[in-house]
């Protein structure tokens, strides 16, 4: 086989820059979203540590699928964790940020949410569950954890 026969044949399977890995069973959740924590328990009544930073808006970016960016944007910093969506629709992200709430209190967070993504009209909608292990102080024995239930709807790509 020739060199240039023998790249010929590979050329197809390697890809180009427009394969992005959404396609009709993946849905194309990137976009901007606006979010609310609908309920949320734990930490004593401290939620700020979640709400703060979870309510508003937030933006889906990445080119695959399995490897996606989740940034949550406020008036003080974006946090940003990686995540993925999957055929069945469902989502997950998870990730480490130290967060300053507005009263100045400082935590390190370890996030993780899941849940499902599902289409109204021509906008994805997403349902998701937040569990924030909050770690306030050097001491693992006394961190809590939220769990939250938040919504989001997509409002432009």
């Amino acid at each position: 086989m020739t060199p240039f026969l023998f790249l010929a044949v590979l050329l197809p399977a390697c890809g180009n820059a427009e394969d992005t890995g959404f396609n009709g069973d993946v849905p194309d959740i990137r976009g901007y979203y606006n979010v609310f924590v609908v309920e949320s328990t734990g930490c004593e009544g401290h939620h700020e540590y979640l709400t703060e930073w979870a309510e508003g808006p937030l933006t889906i970016t990445g080119n695959d699928p399995r490897n996606l960016t989740y940034t949550f944007t406020t008036d003080r910093e974006d946090l940003a964790f990686p995540g993925q969506v999957d055929d069945s629709w469902s989502f997950q992200l998870a990730g480490a940020v130290t967060w300053t709430t507005a009263s100045k209190s400082v935590a390190n967070l370890s996030v993780y949410e899941d849940g499902m993504f599902s289409l109204v009209g021509e906008r994805y909608h997403m349902d998701g569950e937040f569990e924030v292990v909050v770690d306030d102080d050097e001491f693992s024995s006394n961190d809590c954890t939220l769990t939250a239930v938040a919504q989001g709807t997509q409002i432009s790509d």
